[in-house]
């Protein structure tokens, strides 16, 4: 085999990982959908099986579209992701914070006016 065989090998492979990845997100996001609106679950069962979905999904946008491992040479890597993920809690919590503080506040004011 010749270099450009081999390229083309694993430029086929690599089309077939992202398609299967493609076609598996797809799948994983139209369970959710399914079962809000057929309503066959309880809600916290529902609940469950879309925060597993989505964990799933997350997990395979990272192997196979982020080409994400544990290896040492992508430590770097998965350093950032950890970061990535503290700066994305930090605003979702002070977010949250915010607007709780907000509401409390405005609630106490807006009784007590009359």
């Amino acid at each position: 085999m010749n270099n450009s065989t081999l390229s083309l090998s694993c430029f086929l492979k690599e089309i077939k990982l992202y398609f299967f990845g493609f076609l598996f997100s797809i799948f994983l996001t139209t369970i959710p959908f399914f079962i809000v609106f057929s309503h066959i679950f309880k809600v916290y069962v529902a609940l469950m099986i879309i925060i597993f979905c989505a964990v799933i999904q997350c997990v395979v946008h990272l192997k196979i579209f982020l080409h994400l491992s544990y290896s040492s040479k992508n430590y770097w890597n998965f350093i950032f992701l950890l970061f990535t993920f503290l700066i994305i809690l930090i605003i979702i919590s002070g977010s949250i914070w915010i607007m709780c503080n907000l509401n409390h506040h405005f609630y106490y004011h807006s009784h007590h006016i009359t």
